[in-house]
């Protein structure tokens, strides 16, 4: 297929540029270094024996979505071993703590075909379970070739990204054909999908609606409230760059009408909370932060004095929303 030769070619030719590439993501705090060679299909652990069921996921929502269907995964089929990838250090951070004993987590390679193919060497998966919209062409095709089952689950495919899918029908359109079963996250997501060349995909709406609760300290939560008790709380989650002026802009007319008020702003990013914070101080909001990094006590007379409070620490929005009865979700 024309297409998919040209993008091989092309990905090929940038191996060279890929450790420049993850160099500047180390840099940027987007790598984790003891595990760099993961990203280019070096295993940091022996396959397990026996059937590997291989799950995909892009970051954190998308791998919490699909620990509920892990457990019941392992519930029917105890002898089955489980192998997650996803593609940032925060998910890796949450995969740690929540992934059943056994799994193992991975970073997915950067999809180059020598990468790839290394990857799959190792671990030999005999099926693979793509989540949302992770469609990468040559771990598809290279999976596909090898005689892996593909899976879509929670297909979610947005007006943006079917646009730009559709510049390179020819492409996607070989892909689509790969796939044995597709199960879309609602009905719009089944019909982009189904324009794309999916065949018959399913919708059974959306599986991070069968996520447990984010887990938090309750006795933690507890004191915060105590500390909070006489202000008014509500929270701006999952914070892109577009979405900073929103909520800092609603903040100040909040506190207009309610002086005694708290905004807990969370940046989708971590490593975006100094520069959240500056836009918070030029605007005239003081800022605290509301979970000090791990083994350090917070400081409740800090976060009664701020107008908002930001988080910069993984796994704990749980926590915030269960402090908060209003949440912007960004994004």
């Amino acid at each position: 297929m024309i297409w998919m030769f040209f993008y091989r070619l092309f990905t090929m030719a940038l191996c060279p540029f890929v450790p420049l590439f993850l160099k500047r993501r180390l840099h940027q705090g987007k790598e984790d270094h003891s595990r760099l060679q993961e990203r280019m299909g070096i295993a940091s652990c022996e396959r397990p024996k026996g059937a590997l069921i291989w799950f995909h996921a892009a970051s954190v929502g998308e791998s919490v979505a699909v620990l509920p269907l892990i457990d019941r995964i392992l519930e029917i089929y105890p002898q089955v071993s489980i192998l997650v990838t996803s593609g940032t250090t925060p998910s890796a951070k949450v995969l740690k703590k929540r992934l059943p004993v056994g799994a193992i987590h991975q970073f997915v390679p950067v999809d180059i075909p020598q990468y790839v193919t290394k990857f799959l060497e190792h671990w030999k998966p005999d099926m693979c379970i793509l989540v949302e919209s992770e469609i990468w062409p040559n771990l598809v095709a290279q999976s596909h070739k090898q005689g892996v089952k593909l899976i879509l689950v929670n297909g979610s495919i947005s007006k943006e990204t079917e646009q730009k899918w559709q510049r390179f029908y020819g492409l996607i359109r070989y892909l689509s054909d790969m796939f044995e079963c597709v199960l879309a996250a609602s009905a719009n997501d089944g019909v982009r999908l189904k324009r794309l060349g999916f065949k018959d995909p399913k919708t059974i709406g959306n599986i991070k609606l069968f996520s447990e609760p984010l887990a938090y300290d309750e006795s933690v939560i507890s004191d915060i409230k105590n500390a909070l008790a006489e202000k008014h709380i509500w929270a701006g989650s999952c914070l892109h760059h577009e979405d900073d002026d929103i909520v800092i802009a609603t903040h100040q007319a909040v506190l207009k009408n309610h002086s005694k008020s708290v905004a807990i702003f969370a940046p989708r990013h971590p490593d975006r909370v100094d520069d959240l914070e500056k836009k918070c101080v030029e605007r005239g909001l003081s800022c605290a932060r509301l979970y000090p990094v791990d083994g350090e006590q917070i400081t409740f007379e800090s976060i009664k004095k701020a107008d908002v409070l930001l988080v910069d620490v993984i796994g704990r929005m749980g926590g915030v929303y269960a402090l908060s009865p209003v949440v912007y979700l960004g994004g």
